[in-house]
């Protein structure tokens, strides 16, 4: 069986790649990963190799706050969410100059949205339209971080074909390689070096990874395999005070099949530090946690029959914070078979009731109030 690298992840900043944080100064990684630095005066956003934006604004009269991603290719990703129910919706599109454009997705997969306008260096000026309907609504936007982190985004490979999957078609790419791609926290150092030790916990419980920078630590993995594996980063909540991120990886070891994980982390941007279950529930919440758990565990997955048996049901830390509840996520082999997918369990804040701690790190973020 292929051991998992779960990795806790997301984002790190000014220290980011200067790894082993003895200066600023990239110590591993090429130079394709950016430096977190303040520009005096804001670049063209079309020159741009990869970014991060964040917007506050309108669409017809009301209220949005949209996040979006650049990559090297072009291709957009993000979230957004209208204030009033704060329910987000998902964005994948590709910016052509200053045009960008997007489709939104609600939670079932389902376009209900077409985002069109020119991005400039502080908003984004167009046309929102109801896929549904045609109705066309004015879309305005400007850059807005206040409680929130700016991002830099990097990305980096590490290939070798002197280590190559045998017995494999010859028209297959068969060298050993491990991708990443991942967000700079600007002005957040304590982040990105809680971020670079997260990544490289090979979840053994040694420490042997832990003061090595990220180009080495790659060039570890490739040179143990062979092996294939993509990391990416991306942005779920930034605002409020809090930063949510998802780390989604895939591994191709040459077993039976390969494996995937995906992990969130929630850090509270205020203290600079991650926030666990224990910041958020009340004291002693574990047993009560787990009976409310597993009892909305098995009723929401309740066509999956792939599942383990209930008794062997633990909660676990991998959860993000939504504004009207916890979202766990299980990983292959955690709650169900492999075949069984990757189950979530979805626990609301009125569920958890007195649970749930008075004055805890998500607060603002949870009220939607700064």
């Amino acid at each position: 069986m292929i051991t998992l690298r779960f990795l806790s992840v997301a984002v790190l900043g000014t220290a980011f790649l200067a790894s082993a944080c003895q200066s600023k100064k990239d110590k591993g990684v090429s130079s394709d990963i950016p430096a977190a630095v303040v520009q005096p005066t804001a670049p063209d956003i079309a020159t741009l190799a990869t970014f991060s934006k964040r917007y506050t604004g309108t669409i017809g009269k009301s209220a949005i706050v949209l996040t979006i991603d650049k990559d090297s290719s072009g291709r957009l990703s993000g979230v957004y969410y209208y204030q009033r129910t704060r329910l987000p919706l998902t964005l994948n599109g590709r910016l052509r100059g200053h045009e960008a454009e997007l489709d939104e997705q609600d939670q079932a997969g389902k376009i209900t949205g077409r985002f069109a306008g020119k991005l400039s260096a502080t908003g984004w000026a167009g046309i929102w339209t109801n896929t549904k309907t045609g109705a066309p609504l004015p879309l305005a936007l400007h850059e807005d971080y206040t409680g929130a982190a700016r991002l830099t985004f990097g990305s980096k490979e590490v290939k070798d074909c002197t280590i190559r999957f045998e017995n494999r078609p010859a028209d297959m790419d068969n060298c050993s390689v491990v991708s990443l791609r991942l967000p700079l926290v600007e002005e957040h150092d304590k982040i990105n070096e809680d971020i670079r030790q997260l990544l490289m916990d090979d979840g053994s419980g040694t420490t042997e990874n832990q003061n090595l920078d990220l180009q080495t630590w790659m060039k570890k993995r490739v040179y143990e395999g062979p092996v294939q594996a993509d990391i990416d980063v991306s942005v779920v909540n930034n605002g409020y005070h809090l930063l949510s991120l998802q780390i989604d990886e895939s591994e191709d070891s040459g077993g039976a099949h390969p494996n995937h994980s995906t992990r969130y982390i929630n850090y509270d941007l205020r203290r600079n530090t991650q926030i666990r279950l224990r910041d958020l529930l009340a004291p002693g919440y574990e047993q009560r946690l787990l009976l409310l758990g597993r009892k909305l565990f098995y009723a929401q997955n309740a066509d999956n029959d792939m599942l383990h048996d209930a008794e062997e049901f633990k909660m676990n830390e991998n959860f993000l914070i939504q504004p009207t509840g916890l979202l766990f996520h299980f990983n292959p082999y955690e709650a169900a078979a492999y075949a069984g997918g990757d189950p979530t369990v979805f626990i609301t804040y009125k569920q958890m009731g007195t649970l749930l701690q008075q004055g805890n790190p998500a607060e603002a973020f949870i009220k939607g109030q700064l």
